[in-house]
């Protein structure tokens, strides 16, 4: 009855403000007419600019009122999407890129629906949770074989009693965790055959975007401005995952010849706990060691803590990310404390290609993904390549040791140089390639320290180098220092690891990070030297330069965290930015409410190519709102004022986002944004997720533009 009651309030209300917005635009019209035919003077622009402003109180009054409605007839504990939050600011940070958090965000929506088992997951599973580092997996299996004869974890709560679990980490990993009993998961049967005795829980999503406004391109698109995407997801348990999945972009072109959408994708994944651990046939990733040599999925590069996990091995990928992953077949082996994994590749990517005779020239390739105008589509698909990968994976506590190969080729193509490198030998007309590496991680007693690295060569006879040490005591303080050093020889094509330019080559640097905690306050330190060996690609002299970012969180009462961060960068004498943000976040105890307050600052000095000194600033005011008024219903509103100067960098804002739509939530230039998010749950198996937002630029040849998200989400029972 309070949810109706709620919905009929917050109609009435809206049918006020629409019949005010009518009668005073009605009023406006009639005074512009009778003053332009009866006195003859037309200019009533600041008139109308009264008007407007009164019609947007009357709605904020309206907004407000429904607001205070709902929190009055509130009863739940608000719950929000902080791990979004987190992700999103790793992004803005450089930490990972905005394909990679949209990854990661829809891997963590998959465990959402089938949550990992506290009492029988294993290291590869629990570094799903890129929360977790090294130090706490070992942490949580230790606690686990330590209290076996009590029944291991009773509840998800026991993770408090778990050493180096912080509050943050726990509210992070609450929500994809779970606990079964542990003779109940002993006695699970998790191999192939065990497929038809269990029952399967199906998915099935559908997604709509489309923009508004004055667009500066629309003759140039291919496609009308509607993009969607569908998908469907049958899974029992962990043992089987059968996945579709298509995809349109805004502008791009449907075709129904080639299967509709601009991007397919589908996967099945088997696993088990016998010999055979895992075959996925379809789209998949792998990644292991520290991602010199493969480093599809290996997230979080930059973070001291997680830095030190090692690659999570194989696993499938269902995203609508168009790069950065493998097409074909891959199996995972398991004998005892050695693992294998083999797998072969034959996908395509974007690329610009010519012709030489009967040989195709790849003059670059492209990870965008778009292709909504001609010159876009003309690059779609062009480039295929081939690939063998393998890991040879040793893990007895306290040592993992491992062997890393990848051989790939391009059919019927040369590639004439990689992307960023040029004029550098046995890197030039490449039509096949291989990089083997190794790694290595040691770590006594429960993981407090560990001595981590990997080494990688490749067919162009460079070298890539990583090591480090990293320590965390009982006092709640660690640190970790990282060396490398990439060949200006060594490239990769699968390779993510940290980096201060663009791909794993002609780079080395130092690392040092420091955190402490200490009662409610948090204090992380990071140091980075770093240099190019050669110069860089069109640069004239190699590439020097520092980093140092403090970032210190409090929580000066229970309701209520403080994150303030500042980062300085120094690069060649030529480029200094300087970078502070603060977030203020309340969520009170007895409201299903939050309230998240952004303010950043950021400014760059640098030399234009005619050796004068330039200085670039931008600043961001934003606040969010999260509302909970019935279990059911979810709302969240944003809004943001922002100015940034011309060639300054983007600011970042963090948004409410429709599942299977992020977006990068990059703001430039000058003016305003705001949105409308709401979610509800009119079935147990129905989801339905709607977002409105619109942008105002101060702009000549950009006014305004909005966009409407629309996702539901089906899971049949």
């Amino acid at each position: 009855m309070k949810l109706i009651g709620c919905i009929c309030t917050f109609f009435g209300m809206f049918t006020f403000s629409s019949f005010v917005k009518w009668t005073t635009s009605s009023s406006i019209y009639v005074v512009k007419y009778f003053w332009k035919k009866v006195v003859g003077y037309t200019g009533l622009s600041k008139v109308h600019q009264i008007g407007r402003r009164f019609i947007r109180n009357i709605f904020v009054l309206t907004t407000i009122a429904f607001i205070d409605i709902c929190l009055l007839t509130a009863q739940q504990q608000f719950i929000g999407s902080d791990w979004e939050l987190y992700i999103m600011q790793l992004v803005d940070d450089g930490d990972i890129t905005s394909q990679e958090a949209d990854n990661i965000i829809e891997d963590l929506y998959n465990l959402m629906d089938n949550p990992l088992d506290l009492n029988k997951s294993t290291k590869p599973l629990l570094r799903r949770l890129p929360f977790l580092s090294e130090f706490q997996i070992n942490a949580i299996i230790e606690y686990r074989h330590k209290h076996q004869a009590d029944g291991g974890f009773l509840t998800i709560w026991d993770l408090k009693m778990v050493p180096g679990m912080d509050s943050r980490t726990l509210d992070l990993v609450y929500p994809f965790v779970k606990v079964t009993d542990v003779k109940e998961a002993a006695s699970l049967d998790e191999t192939f055959t065990s497929v038809f005795s269990e029952k399967g829980k199906s998915l099935l999503g559908a997604t709509y975007s489309r923009p508004f406004g004055k667009q500066t391109k629309d003759d140039q698109w291919l496609g009308s401005p509607v993009g969607g995407s569908l998908r469907y997801l049958y899974q029992v348990k962990d043992i089987l995952s059968v996945g579709v999945l298509g995809e349109l972009d805004n502008y791009e072109k449907f075709q129904l010849s080639k299967g509709g959408f601009d991007h397919l994708s589908g996967h099945i994944e088997l696993s088990s706990n016998s010999i055979v651990e895992k075959l996925i046939i379809g789209d998949y990733k792998i990644s292991s060691g520290y991602g010199l040599n493969l480093g599809q999925g290996k997230y979080f590069i930059s973070d001291p803590n997680l830095y030190s996990r090692l690659g999570i091995g194989l696993r499938k990928s269902f995203s609508q990310s168009e790069t950065g992953f493998h097409r074909g077949i891959a199996s995972s082996f398991r004998f005892g404390n050695l693992r294998f994994v083999l797998g072969y590749s034959l996908a395509r990517m974007d690329g610009r290609t010519s012709k030489k005779g009967k040989k195709k020239i790849i003059h670059s390739i492209y990870h965008s993904g778009m292709h909504r105008t001609e010159r876009e589509y003309r690059l779609r698909h062009k480039v295929a390549v081939k690939s063998w990968s393998s890991i040879l994976e040793y893990r007895k506590a306290p040592l993992d040791i491992g062997m890393t190969a990848c051989f790939y080729s391009f059919p019927h193509a040369t590639l004439k140089r990689p992307p960023g490198i040029i004029g550098i030998d046995g890197l030039s007309d490449i039509e096949s390639f291989y990089n083997i590496s190794g790694f290595h991680r040691y770590s006594p007693s429960v993981g407090r320290f560990a001595w981590f690295g990997e080494c990688a060569l490749s067919k162009s006879k460079g070298c890539a180098f990583l090591q480090g040490v990293s320590y965390r005591s009982v006092s709640n303080y660690s640190f970790s220092v990282q060396f490398r050093n990439y060949s200006y020889k060594y490239w990769t094509l699968y390779g993510n690891a940290l980096s201060r330019f663009t791909g794993v080559s002609n780079e080395r640097g130092l690392r040092c990070n420091f955190d402490k905690e200490w009662g409610g306050i948090t204090i992380r330190n990071e140091l980075d030297i770093y240099q190019s060996q050669k110069p860089r690609y069109r640069k004239r002299e190699p590439t020097k330069g520092c980093f140092v970012k403090v970032g210190v969180e409090t929580n000066p009462y229970n309701q209520m965290v403080c994150r303030s961060q500042c980062s300085f960068r120094k690069q060649n004498d030529k480029l200094k930015k300087w970078s502070c943000s603060q977030r203020i976040i309340y969520n009170p105890n007895d409201l299903n409410t939050s309230c998240k307050l952004d303010l950043r600052y950021t400014k760059r000095n640098y030399q234009d190519s005619k050796g004068g000194n330039c200085c670039k600033k931008g600043c961001l005011l934003g606040l969010r709102v999260d509302l909970t008024p019935h279990p059911i219903v979810q709302w969240s509103m944003g809004a943001s004022l922002f100015k940034t100067d011309s060639g300054a960098d983007r600011i970042y804002w963090s948004q409410r986002m429709v599942r299977w739509q992020y977006q990068s939530q990059f703001l430039y230039g000058k003016g305003r944004k705001y949105y409308l998010f709401f979610s509800v749950n009119p079935t147990k198996s129905v989801t339905l997720q709607v977002k409105g937002e619109q942008l105002k630029m101060v702009s000549d040849q950009f006014d305004s533009a909005g966009k409407l998200l629309l996702s539901i989400i089906v899971r049949p029972q």
